[in-house]
């Protein structure tokens, strides 16, 4: 791969989600499809860093709902987390965003960006964020906000 062109859809990246990288790598290996030809590098593309963010995004949207005004009992939270995470609703968020535009992906799949590797992508950049920040979940909750994903409760 081309040094510049990953400098560039790195910092493509950078700019859609507004967040600065430390490790520029984390970011470039959030933009790797799946069964892309990076394989040597990202055998599973992005895969790992999405189970990551997968993973934050609960998280977030728990510690959120947990500390809300309003008391909300357990269903409520699942349903709330449930609807949020929902691969669906990633893909929405992701495709309002124009994450697409940025997904590394193999050049034999011309057309619209699938919805599971748009989502996988999503997440992908959340368990980046989420790494290169310390493994704090502050710098991903902001991130989620910015694409509007979730709201921040704490501000």
């Amino acid at each position: 791969m081309d040094g510049n062109r990953q400098n560039a859809m790195v910092r493509a990246a950078e700019d859609v989600i507004d967040y600065s990288f430390i490790d520029k790598e984390l970011p470039w290996e959030a933009l790797q499809a799946a069964g892309l030809n990076m394989a040597f590098c990202y055998p599973e593309g992005n895969k790992r860093l999405a189970m990551i963010g997968n993973a934050v995004v609960k998280l977030v949207v728990l510690e959120d709902l947990r500390v809300a005004d309003s008391p909300r009992d357990a269903g409520d939270m699942q349903n709330t987390l449930s609807y949020i995470g929902s691969n669906a609703n990633l893909n929405r968020v992701g495709r309002l965003n124009n994450l697409e535009a940025i997904v590394n992906r193999n050049p034999s799949q011309p057309g619209a960006v699938a919805a599971n590797t748009l989502t996988a992508t999503f997440e992908a950049l959340i368990g980046a964020v989420y790494l290169d920040s310390g493994g704090t979940t502050t710098c991903a909750r902001l991130v989620m906000e910015k694409l509007g994903l979730w709201p921040n409760w704490s501000s």
